[in-house]
């Protein structure tokens, strides 16, 4: 009896699916988000000298030759520039959480509630929350998972 309550606890249990060294909440009743500052430690306001001083070398660098911008890739982690400026800090490859503001989020949909709240508006591919004039995509695919995560300035979109 107490293995199947213990399988029960681990499988429904909000907690379940994150990793042992997480930020885990403490008994605040409103943790969400009123900024965002960083996404994997990377801010909107940094420049090129900046992110290479905290991720080093890019693993490849691709320009646009037509639109200018240009896409450092580090790993599955993307900094998409414009001249000297950050235009989107993007994680593909199907992630399994995210870190805003130093603070790691599952991305499963309780941490997603309790940390953000209620989407902005539901795009049709995916979910978007907006602090000020930054702009946080969850992009989910025909099943609602989530695929990619971007921070982007929401002025310039």
């Amino acid at each position: 009896m107490i293995q199947i309550t213990l399988l029960l606890w681990s499988l429904l249990s909000p907690w379940a699916g994150g990793t042992p060294d997480m930020h885990v909440p403490d008994a605040s009743p409103n943790m969400q988000l009123e900024t965002f500052s960083t996404f994997d430690g990377i801010s909107l306001a940094d420049g090129l000298e900046d992110v290479t001083t905290k991720l080093g070398e890019a693993d490849s660098t691709v320009r646009d030759p037509y639109t200018g911008f240009t896409e450092y890739r580090y790993g599955n982690l993307v900094v998409g520039m414009y001249e000297e400026s950050i235009y989107y800090i993007s994680r593909d490859k199907r992630p399994d959480e995210i870190v805003l503001n130093g603070i790691v989020i599952p991305l499963k949909e309780f941490w997603l509630r309790y940390y953000l709240g209620e989407p902005d508006f539901i795009a049709e591919d995916g979910d978007v929350y907006i602090r000020g004039y930054s702009a946080l995509k969850l992009f989910r695919d025909d099943s609602g998972s989530i695929i990619a995560a971007d921070l982007f300035d929401d002025t310039v979109s």
